[in-house]
């Protein structure tokens, strides 16, 4: 009876263990989800905060801010070109995506 005891009490204590990894795994994706919210708390803090004062960034901030220029000037670039592949027509005047039946720029309104 002993043995079949211990194999008992050895199961409830590994059934303990996986159920204490399971809870900490669990309160683990908690944490995970609130730090990624914040996180997108402060993407649209710095959002609204370039958009409200665009033209008065302090200057311990305008390496960043040149950054994020950086950055979407390459995005639009890269769109561009996901766009000439998929066969539309760009602008030659001012590089933007235009209609492929326009005959005008919506832009720039050079004539295509």
């Amino acid at each position: 009876m002993d043995i079949i005891d211990s194999i008992a009490k050895k199961g409830q204590e590994l059934a303990d263990k996986a159920k204490d990894i399971y809870d900490i795994n669990k309160i683990n994706i908690q944490i995970h989800n609130q730090e990624k919210e914040m996180n997108r708390q402060y993407v649209l803090l710095a959002k609204k905060y370039l958009e409200k004062y665009e033209q008065e960034i302090d200057p311990d901030f305008i390496e960043y801010v040149e950054k994020i220029q950086e950055h979407k000037e390459l995005i639009e670039e890269y769109r561009l070109k996901i766009a000439v592949v998929k066969g539309n027509k760009v602008c030659s005047g001012c590089g933007k995506l235009v209609q492929d039946n326009a005959g005008y720029c919506q832009a720039c309104g050079k004539k295509l």
